[in-house]
């Protein structure tokens, strides 16, 4: 049984990962259950989550400022500033929207335990 409040590891495409006895794998370290969570609050779109509507990114007016990056960065900045485990975000690096008006986002950060890590995402 899985404890309450606990975090389970996610795999790329946001599904739980299970190990050889079908159970929930638990984040092992600090370092994933940090960049997973990063990861989810970029994801999720502003609003979708209807217990807590202000949890995420706008994409909405991301998507309607044409993918601004000075937008991008302060709605990255937004999304991530109640996240209990961030002491800082050191830089924020955007790319252009692709085809599928994706745009890659490179951030670094600190947290409270000040180990840096560096995210991947595409929002």
């Amino acid at each position: 049984m899985v404890e309450y409040m606990t975090t389970l590891l996610l795999d790329s495409d946001g599904d739980l990962e299970f190990n050889e006895l079908k159970k929930p794998k638990l984040t092992l370290t600090n370092a994933e259950k940090v960049l997973q969570d990063v990861k989810i609050a970029l994801k999720t779109i502003r609003t979708e989550d209807i217990f807590s509507p202000e949890f995420g990114l706008d994409m909405l007016k991301i998507k309607s400022y044409s993918y601004n990056k000075q937008l991008i960065d302060a709605e990255i900045r937004t999304a991530l500033m109640k996240y209990k485990y961030l002491k800082s975000i050191d830089s924020i690096e955007i790319g252009l929207p692709d085809d599928n008006r994706k745009v890659s986002c490179n951030i670094n950060i600190t947290t409270t335990s000040d180990l840096s890590l560096a995210i991947g995402v595409e929002v």
